[in-house]
């Protein structure tokens, strides 16, 4: 069984604790925002509004990946080696074979980090990030993603 990610558990702390400290330093009366009824009207509201505006499928895999986050990432030295192995094995099978043997190995290949076979798919397809623009959270999530992969494997 895997342990909390400590950064994930430190970050839901330090926001807790922030807010406990702005209730109990605004008023001696703390016992008013305690309320099961009220607590169940905003969760209840919010998770209404979630499963109205997308579809249930996506509700459950983001409570999933929620849960996933507190997970943490076997993330070292090696694992970022073998991507990038990867990445450049891709590079060469499409110069020297094509997309096709590309897309061919991708879908063969035993890799299981979604973000690297998402990556792989658009190389197939012959996506460019200025078409369109990519958007500018997909932007930042991607360098998001290298700079926590760069950190981790100077660790």
């Amino acid at each position: 069984m895997k342990s909390l990610a400590f950064d994930t558990l430190l970050g839901i702390l330090l926001g807790f604790s922030l807010f406990f400290y702005a209730i109990f330093s605004s008023t001696t009366n703390w016992q008013m925002f305690i309320d099961l009824e009220s607590f169940l009207m905003v969760a209840g509201g919010t998770l209404a509004a979630t499963m109205i505006a997308f579809r249930s499928r996506y509700v459950v895999l983001s409570f999933k990946e929620l849960i996933g986050t507190l997970i943490p990432q076997n993330i070292n030295p090696e694992t970022l080696y073998s991507e990038i192995e990867n990445i450049i094995n891709w590079a060469r099978i499409a110069k020297q074979n094509g997309l096709r043997e590309l897309e061919i190995h991708i879908r063969n290949s035993r890799t299981t980090d979604e973000f690297m076979r998402y990556g792989g798919n658009l190389l197939v397809t012959g996506y460019r990030g200025d078409e369109n623009g990519m958007p500018n959270e997909a932007n930042r999530a991607k360098n998001r993603r290298v700079e926590i992969l760069i950190q981790r494997a100077e660790e």
